[in-house]
């Protein structure tokens, strides 16, 4: 009877197989935790391994506020807008400890989330895009170690780690003409009081 069990709580597991899927799975937890749990089980305990891209999975989700930290996201490649505009987004008040060894790109991830300030655990050694990644994220004040060894263009674009935080460049002019393109993306991160880890 127990092994009968297990295998129907297994049975039951929510496993989305496009990125479309889940981001309509957490529109039903935005409308409601009850609806959205009672459709698609807690979400914390979903698998989302076939999952390569979250692009925009979260966009705009005003209400949502979920423990996603459970999820194993060690084939994920891009975050870009995952969060943005998701305004309650907290991870359900614990730190965010995503598996992101294989992610390139983190462009937007936190844009407007303005509630998220929990710790961040992300392995940035692939990440060449971090553009305006918390630009907006009104209460993030978390101390990061990041490496930025990869980030490219660095300059007034919408790549690497302009307008990181707060989307103003013009106070970094010294920075964007320096020969060490990573001094400007230093600079974004010591601004905020931040530790950044080069690996230069």
């Amino acid at each position: 009877m127990l092994l009968a069990n297990l295998v129907a709580a297994q049975a039951q597991v929510f496993t989305p197989g496009t990125k479309d899927e889940l981001k309509s799975a957490l529109d039903a937890w935005n409308n409601g935790a009850a609806g959205g749990q009672a459709a698609y089980g807690p979400v914390g305990a979903w698998d989302v391994t076939l999952i390569a891209e979250f692009i925009g999975v979260a966009l705009n989700q005003a209400s949502f506020d979920e423990n996603l930290s459970p999820w194993d996201t060690s084939a994920v490649t891009r975050t870009r807008a995952m969060f943005q505009g998701a305004s309650q987004y907290d991870n359900g008040g614990a730190p965010l400890t995503f598996d992101t060894g294989s992610v390139t790109d983190m462009y937007l991830m936190f844009v407007n989330a303005q509630a998220f300030n929990q710790p961040i655990v992300f392995d940035t050694s692939r990440v060449t895009d971090m553009g305006s990644m918390f630009n907006g994220a009104a209460a993030f004040d978390q101390p990061l170690a990041f490496d930025v060894s990869r980030v490219v263009k660095l300059f007034p674009s919408s790549d690497g780690m302009f307008a990181m935080f707060d989307g103003r460049s013009e106070e970094h002019t010294t920075e964007l003409q320096s020969p060490v393109p990573i001094s400007y993306a230093v600079s974004c991160l010591k601004k905020k009081n931040m530790i950044v880890n080069t690996y230069s």
